[in-house]
């Protein structure tokens, strides 16, 4: 569906660290002083950031904030505004955010997925810096959040072409101790109808996007279609911490024409879907209604291989314009269908400036989340 662009602005945030269900009632708020290194007494809102530095609800936990962090890399207001609900359905933890960026994504942005009732997170993983995904990781497990490692992007493949490094990866960060909960990862590209890093011969296959179906498009697909199930077998069939290590096929943009023919692509080619934990997807309604994300879905259980996999959409938007009233409506539709686990909304807090055009304000993401997942506080 789209190239990620990689945009980096650097501001000062204020990270604020809310207690799920909290009012002004509880305990005071603490700020660190960055001059000082001391906490200071706010008030009992710790949505008053009226001071420089990190906002608490306890003395220790200020004392435990690392001053110099309080700067750090984002692109907009990173606390959010909303508190999640404890009462709120199950279905709310579906929705989740991909950040569009790679790993290294400030802390406080997890926080602010947290804060709006969110369940899951996505950021990119590169071979040389498995630091980032550990330290992600452990930024969403924190916070109850679930996170997906991709790889990959348009022509580059992260370090990871050859299957055995991403699987040595995988152990990698598995076998970190901090690293105490599952985490998902996908199992090869990302919309490999546009993101070709796992051709050794880029040229070979082009089934375009949005394009009509041809015999020789059909072709390029199957071809592609033994690249990624030559691949992603590869890594079902490693020695993968799977007590840790959750796999997701592939993920296939179903969006496209070509979803479809690449899902039969790898299962001629052999594809071991049931080795997986999961199927990966990108899902976007372009300004028409929620029958497109139904009709989409309905691609990856027409077969009998994928039927039965539960699904992640690691992105969910409606292009090319952020039309709220379909968003919402698409995030009906997946929390209700029980074969849906996971959507993560792509770029919604605007960590990736490139794609800005998918960001939500939090008034726009009370919306379309619901008021059953997120009060909106001021």
């Amino acid at each position: 569906m789209k190239t990620v662009h990689f945009v980096t602005i650097t501001v000062c945030t204020f990270l604020l660290l809310v207690v799920i269900g909290k009012s002004s009632a509880q305990a005071a708020c603490f700020c660190q002083n960055p001059s000082t290194g001391q906490c200071e007494t706010e008030q009992a809102d710790c949505s008053v950031r009226n001071k420089p530095g990190a906002c608490c609800t306890n003395v220790n936990e200020c004392n435990s904030v690392n001053v110099a962090s309080v700067c750090q890399n984002a692109s907009q207001d990173t606390t959010g505004t909303g508190t999640s609900l404890p009462t709120s359905p199950a279905a709310c933890k579906k929705i989740g955010v991909n950040f569009a960026v790679p790993y290294a994504v400030d802390d406080a942005f997890y926080g602010k997925a947290d804060n709006m009732g969110m369940g899951w997170t996505l950021a990119i993983a590169n071979k040389g810096d498995p630091g980032s995904p550990i330290a992600g990781l452990k930024s969403a497990m924190s916070r109850g959040l679930t996170p997906v490692v991709r790889i990959g992007n348009v022509s580059d493949d992260g370090g990871f072409f050859n299957p055995q490094d991403y699987i040595a990866f995988l152990n990698q960060i598995a076998g970190d101790p901090g690293i105490t909960q599952p985490f998902y990862a996908v199992a090869g590209p990302n919309e490999p109808d546009s993101e070709r890093w796992l051709d050794p011969n880029p040229t070979k296959y082009d089934p375009g996007n949005e394009s009509p179906v041809s015999q020789r498009r059909i072709g390029d697909i199957n071809y592609a279609g033994q690249l990624l199930a030559t691949y992603m077998n590869t890594i079902v069939n490693s020695n993968i911490d799977r007590g840790k290590v959750k796999l997701l096929s592939p993920t296939i943009n179903i969006s496209s024409w070509s979803g479809d023919y690449f899902i039969a692509g790898m299962i001629t080619a052999g594809a071991n879907f049931s080795g997986l934990d999961g199927f990966s997807a990108t899902s976007y309604s372009f300004g028409s209604s929620s029958a497109d994300i139904t009709s989409q879905i309905a691609k990856i259980k027409a077969h009998p291989e994928t039927a039965g996999l539960s699904i992640v959409l690691n992105e969910l938007g409606d292009s090319p314009n952020q039309v709220l009233s379909i968003l919402q409506s698409d995030i009906g539709v997946v929390k209700s269908d029980s074969s849906v686990i996971g959507a993560l909304l792509f770029n919604a807090f605007n960590t990736n400036s490139g794609w800005s055009k998918f960001a939500l304000t939090d008034t726009e993401l009370a919306q379309v989340l619901g008021a059953e997942c997120v009060n909106l506080t001021e």
